[in-house]
């Protein structure tokens, strides 16, 4: 072990601040010195969990990668990825996530392709979990993985297997256009959170009415399995938060447009309208791209206390919940969800109810299908 390497890990467990360490690592890491970083976090991983117990281990640790993941350079990404994402094997795969959605973020997307994706590259320089993540983080920021020699192979090979992102295309669909991804550094990272609704720019004819509209009755049609693919998106705010979801399907007596809806919405039984008074609901006009935005948002980025999915699987997440919204069957090819959605008529639904807890993390959304009869509405709530 290097005299420097045996110094730090020497000092570690006596210290009350680990800011001098950090200083060091992205010192080095920045003046062209990337092994330091790498040897310092195999040294920690090597001394095993009972030795390395002192919150100072993980620290150090998550430093070290962060700061090789986030300064550019081929070398700084070799060396990333020799290493583990954490210092619990039970957690790798869902550290890929991580670590896939901050190397696309931060790294040259030429660096990246010879690093990870170049002919023989092997698993054991890039795990293939890192790897089919990776793919659609650069999917995701409108790179033409297809079309690249060093991505095509691996591309067409992940979307014929049976891994979980096999069903992503492996270009950006329509509603997918002007996502908002996160930036990350070795001081914190930033991202976008969900909207609510009413929050940002409305579309058209947003004002309310409170005055009589068509005769027109909604009925709720119980699917259970509808229900639960619409709250994809936001089930980790439910598992690892406080959040709550409604996801419901109605179908009306008749076509409907908005006059139809403007009038109905008011005396829908949905929990998270209970107790509006008849004329105060905002219905928005929306778009199937910002639906499948907010969604996306609540997927990658997670809840108050968690849940993040991240790029590749927050993309995945978002699709299922649009599948569920248009009344799509399961296993409908994300092409077909995504032509069904562009048919659509959508709405942000906003409103102050006792449902919502009006933190940061709140939306609705109404879907009326092509049919003009179904209408599907998610809405989700979320605080610290």
């Amino acid at each position: 072990m290097h005299a420097d390497i045996a110094r730090v890990l020497d000092s570690l467990p006596n210290r009350v601040d680990v800011t001098g360490v950090h200083d060091e690592v992205e010192r080095r890491v920045t003046a062209g010195d990337p092994d330091f970083a790498r040897d310092l976090a195999r040294a920690i991983v090597a001394l095993g969990r009972t030795k390395t117990e002192a919150w100072q281990y993980e620290a150090v640790f998550s430093h070290a990668l962060c700061a090789l993941q986030t300064t550019p350079g081929r070398a700084n990404i070799e060396r990333a990825i020799s290493l583990p994402g954490t210092r619990f094997p039970e957690a790798e795969r869902q550290a890929a996530r991580f670590r896939a959605s901050v190397l696309a973020s931060e790294q040259p997307v030429e660096d990246l392709l010879a690093a990870v994706f170049a002919p023989g590259r092997t698993t054991a320089a890039a795990p293939y979990e890192l790897r089919a993540c990776l793919l659609h983080e650069l999917v995701l920021r409108g790179i033409d993985v297809s079309g690249l020699a060093e991505t095509r192979g691996f591309a067409a090979a992940l979307r014929s297997g049976d891994h979980p992102l096999a069903a992503l295309p492996t270009r950006l669909l329509e509603a997918e256009e002007k996502v908002e991804l996160p930036r990350y550094s070795t001081r914190g990272a930033s991202h976008s959170l969900p909207c609510r609704s009413g929050t940002e720019p409305p579309g058209p004819s947003t004002s309310p009415s409170a005055g009589p509209g068509p005769a027109f009755g909604l009925a709720e049609l119980p699917d259970p399995a509808q229900s639960e693919a619409m709250a994809t998106a936001v089930n980790g705010w439910r598992e690892h938060s406080n959040g709550k979801i409604e996801a419901r399907v109605f179908a009306g007596d008749a076509p409907c447009d908005r006059a139809h809806l403007r009038a109905a919405i008011d005396v829908l039984p949905l929990e998270c309208l209970a107790g509006t008074r008849r004329g105060t609901v905002r219905m928005d006009a929306s778009t199937a791209g910002r639906a499948w935005r907010m969604l996306f948002s609540a997927a990658s980025t997670g809840g108050a206390y968690g849940g993040s999915l991240h790029g590749a699987y927050g993309r995945l997440a978002a699709w299922h919940s649009m599948t569920g919204l248009v009344g799509a069957p399961a296993g409908t090819e994300f092409e077909q969800v995504d032509e069904s959605a562009r048919a659509c008529t959508w709405y942000d639904l906003g409103t102050e109810t006792d449902w919502f807890y009006g933190v940061a993390w709140d939306f609705g959304i109404l879907a009326l299908r092509p049919d003009r009869h179904h209408v599907a509405v998610l809405a989700a709530t979320d605080t610290d």
